[in-house]
């Protein structure tokens, strides 16, 4: 669900969340009304969006600070569009 998470924007994704926590729920078989805190540190996950995030930061820092790697198509773009 998370596919391309390098590249796409700062969005919230509140349906992506929705169904994961729903899935969550349903895999532990707790209640609906059930704290998404309390679910979320039963599983050892964290949201949607903090992953994203971290995915993204992860990236731009392994295309930024990486100079050996120039001829790659990824950082002429980059290069380019600055």
């Amino acid at each position: 669900m998370s596919y391309a998470g390098e590249v796409l924007e700062f969005i919230k994704g509140n349906s992506i969340e929705n169904v994961h926590m729903q899935f969550c729920k349903r895999m532990l078989g707790v209640k609906a009304n059930t704290q998404n805190d309390f679910i979320y540190g039963e599983l050892g996950r964290v949201n949607f969006q903090a992953q994203r995030f971290y995915i993204m930061i992860k990236y731009w820092t392994k295309l930024l600070i990486t100079n050996d790697d120039n001829n790659k198509f990824n950082k002429k773009i980059y290069i380019l569009l600055c």
